[in-house]
């Protein structure tokens, strides 16, 4: 039965309608022209009315039942698993493109005076090989030698290490064979030039290497273009007092400029990498007192700043005018990578799309045989629809998945009622509901517009 109050409603509504001269009929040959012609012929006994009622109230309940409950099943098997999947695919293809970004591609590096350069065993080969103004052995040409050659360099270095300073290993570990033979290829010169920081680092392995030959003379040999045994010896000896010597005068630079209170905060920018090279000690103080790596970055973009700004006063005196260089670089950033993420977005969908589309269920093929041309529509309808994809649809989470569920329903599933229902649950759910309660609600305006299609409107 109807309630009262339900009653009460309609004849309101009615009434509302014919004051206004509007009249409601329902459209030929549809489910509410059926229902209406059947209360229409229906003649009821004042006894049997409530039954009767019942009896028509009993059926259109089953029937609405039936019409959403198949859709509502239809989309939760077939649409809802296409516009996850592509959904997914589609947002994890964009993070990908969107985590390539400025920042995680800098790099801090903090150089420190290696242990090995506070060790007795350093202070030892200062002793026996430190000279003044000592002048880089004229250098023997490398021969051409397979790895084989170089792993026994390695295993011995390895060796002479472990004799040495525990400081020393890690220096070893870094080395493979073809990096021994980059760093035996490096020259003394080259050695000599540049930040000492960044010298130390490459100067010590290659003294380890050569203090490691002087001791496999066999080796040398091998890797060398030498005539004899004692031009081999005259290198490696003149060798190691150079390097020992270039080794010292740097560290005692280094030392010098890595003591907080001389205030070099950063020792070089390498603007090609994005690498940012930092004076250990002070730039530990620097963060312990509140600064951020940010303002590090203002130096790395701001492309007209030089060696002459990193000491720590002068970044600190100008702190708010790198921020606001980083955070000017950011902004610029972030609007090309959203450019061209928007432009890329229309081609990750349309291969993502077509490749979904390419694994139909048998539900679709079921329509797709029966409607020639559906495929090519669905084509064609997925270029118009991204055609009026706007950079904003594609901002957020919550915008990205509206946008793929509309594009997915609107051309793959555009012979069904997915977009509509879908797009109420959306519309019409809130972040603490069940889905359950969201499915409901769809389903009632469903069956407003279910009806409302089966209306026609006229004004008397």
């Amino acid at each position: 039965m109807l309630k009262q109050e339900t009653l009460d409603l309609a004849s309101g509504i009615a009434d509302g309608l014919s004051k206004k001269n509007v009249v409601l009929a329902p459209v030929n040959n549809t489910f509410l022209f059926d229902l209406y012609a059947s209360s229409e012929d229906a003649i009821y006994s004042t006894t049997n009315a409530d039954t009767e009622h019942d009896l028509l109230q009993d059926k259109l309940i089953e029937l609405l039942s039936r019409t959403v409950t198949a859709q509502v099943s239809m989309i939760r098997s077939e649409v809802v698993p296409v516009v996850n999947d592509i959904y997914g695919e589609i947002k994890n293809t964009l993070n990908d493109y969107l985590n390539n970004d400025f920042v995680g591609s800098i790099n801090i590096v903090q150089k420190d005076i290696h242990d090995f350069l506070s060790s007795q065993d350093w202070q030892d080969l200062v002793k026996r090989h430190y000279i003044e103004n000592v002048v880089s052995p004229a250098e023997p040409r490398l021969k051409v030698v397979d790895d084989a050659i170089m792993d026994r360099v390695r295993e011995a270095a390895t060796a002479y290490t472990s004799q040495n300073t525990s400081a020393l290993v890690d220096i070893i570990e870094k080395l493979n064979a073809s990096h021994i033979f980059s760093v035996l290829r490096t020259s003394n010169t080259e050695l000599a030039s540049g930040d000492n920081h960044s010298n130390l680092d490459r100067i010590l392995p290659k003294l380890i290497l050569n203090e490691t030959i002087k001791n496999h003379e066999d080796l040398g040999l091998e890797l060398y273009d030498v005539t004899s045994i004692n031009q081999l010896r005259d290198y490696l000896n003149s060798n190691t007092k150079f390097l020992v010597t270039l080794a010292e005068n740097n560290r005692k630079i280094a030392e010098q400029k890595m003591n907080p209170s001389y205030g070099l905060l950063v020792l070089s920018i390498d603007r090609n990498t994005n690498t940012i090279y930092v004076n250990g000690p002070v730039y530990r103080k620097f963060l312990e007192d509140g600064n951020d790596n940010s303002i590090l970055y203002g130096l790395l973009v701001n492309k007209s700043s030089n060696p002459s700004d990193y000491s720590l006063p002068s970044i600190l005196n100008n702190k708010e005018k790198l921020l606001n260089y980083f955070n000017s670089y950011l902004k610029l950033s972030k609007t090309n990578t959203e450019l061209n993420l928007f432009n890329s977005f229309k081609s990750f969908f349309t291969l993502i799309f077509n490749s979904h589309l390419a694994n139909r269920s048998k539900f679709e093929d079921e329509y797709i045989n029966t409607h020639p041309g559906a495929i090519e529509f669905m084509h064609k309808q997925v270029q118009k629809l991204l055609a009026d994809v706007r950079l904003n649809d594609i901002s957020d989470e919550k915008n990205l998945f509206n946008t793929v569920m509309t594009l997915v329903t609107k051309s793959r599933f555009f012979y069904t009622d997915a977009y509509k229902i879908l797009t109420y649950m959306q519309n019409e759910s809130q972040d603490d509901m069940e889905p359950q309660m969201a499915a409901a609600i769809a389903a009632t305006f469903y069956l407003v517009d279910y009806f409302m299609e089966q209306v026609n409107i006229y004004n008397g």
